[in-house]
């Protein structure tokens, strides 16, 4: 018989809370450091780029969708819904990643 308590179903590992804080600052981070994008469509090879359309470029927020851009604030609920979505698959499959392998090691422990 085993003395140590078996684990609840929802509780993790300090080493998971870690991960998962890092996870979110990389998300963070993609979220709110600008790039640059056209507004428009961009045709032909992506070296054959005009000193126009190089003009044209803006500087833009969000991961993966653009929700804001340099001049106004375009808030678009279904890209906010994508990028919350995409963020909350990404920090629960890393979550559930981190506690497959902490559980499967504990497991193989005499």
């Amino acid at each position: 018989m085993d003395a140590t308590p078996k684990r609840r179903w929802l509780q993790f590992h300090l080493s998971t809370a870690i991960v998962l804080m890092f996870v979110a600052g990389g998300l963070l981070f993609a979220n709110l450091r600008g790039y640059p994008y056209t507004s428009g469509e961009i045709f032909g090879p992506s070296n054959l780029i005009s000193e126009w359309m190089k003009n044209q470029m803006e500087i833009g927020h969000g991961w993966p969708c653009n929700i804001e851009n340099n001049d106004i604030v375009d808030f678009h609920w279904l890209k906010i819904a994508i990028n919350v979505g995409l963020a909350a698959c990404i920090l629960l499959a890393s979550g559930i990643a981190c506690e497959l392998l902490i559980r499967r090691r504990e497991g193989r422990k005499p």
